[in-house]
Formats: structure tokens, C-alpha cells, sequence
């Protein structure tokens, strides 16, 4: 079954083929605050199966997410083997840089489960599946 994916698509920064050399002291900026909060909100939705609608929600904030920090965003839409299929999506980010040729992604899938791989209706929080994981895909886009 496939599952929900975000991406953030990072078009290289490089002019050559070579990865630029990094500071010593660069300051990623990250946050475990930002982290925490958004596995909180992803926890909040309590059911992110593909067959569920907690999935549809934690899709829209993601794509609301990735537009606010001015990416392009691109839903890929597949078709869900539920009870009845239905249609989900991809949430896609690109943050576009200098080198068109070279590409970096950071990804990972948004859903959660139970036990049941198509259990849309019981708590399945998912802040270890696959919150944590989301909340750094979201992080690493800012």
C-alpha cells in the first residue's frame, strides 16, 4: 500500500558538482520547539491512516506549511487501496536554487496506523509514526 510522502525538494545551490564547504560556525537554526510543536498538531489529528481523514488534515497543514515559507507546492495524487479506494496525495515542496541539474530530498510518509493497516476511525496519534519524522521534513524546509 502506498502511504502519504512529503518531500522538500531542494534544487542544488552549487555551481559545480562539488558540496559547498560549511562554516565552522553556521547555525543550522533549528528549533525543538517548532519540532514539538508541529508533532503536536500532527498528534492532534489522532488518525493519519491513508484510509482515514486525520490524513487529509495533516496534508493540509503540510502543504499550508511549505506555502508560507514561499515554496512551490505540488500534490501527487494516487489512488488508496481502503475498504473503497480513495484518492490521497503527496504533499511536494521545492525551494529552488541555482543549479538546476542537481537536486537534494529530504522526505518521509505522514501517516500513522494501528495494528490494522486500513483503520481510519481508532487513535493512532502517530508522534513516532510518523510525526517526528514530518515535524523534521517541515524543519529542515525552513
Amino acid at each position: 500500500m502506498r502511504a502519504p510522502f512529503l518531500a522538500v525538494a531542494l534544487v542544488a545551490c552549487g555551481a559545480d558538482s562539488r558540496p559547498p564547504e560549511i562554516p565552522k560556525a553556521v547555525s543550522l537554526d533549528a528549533s525543538a520547539e517548532r519540532i514539538a510543536i508541529d508533532i503536536g498538531m500532527l498528534v492532534g489529528f489522532r488518525n493519519r491512516n491513508t484510509c482515514g481523514a486525520g490524513v487529509e488534515k495533516a496534508r493540509d497543514m503540510i502543504k499550508a506549511r511549505f506555502e508560507s515559507l514561499g515554496m512551490k507546492v505540488k500534490l501527487d495524487e494516487f489512488e488508496a487501496p481502503c475498504s473503497e479506494p480513495v484518492k490521497r496525495q503527496s504533499v511536494i515542496g521545492v525551494i529552488e536554487g541555482r543549479d538546476p541539474t542537481r537536486l537534494v530530498m529530504v522526505g518521509g510518509h505522514y501517516d500513522s496506523r494501528t495494528i490494522e493497516r486500513n483503520d481510519g476511525t481508532s487513535d493512532a496519534p502517530g508522534a513516532n509514526d510518523s510525526g517526528s519524522q514530518t515535524a523534521l521534513v517541515l524543519e529542515a524546509a525552513r
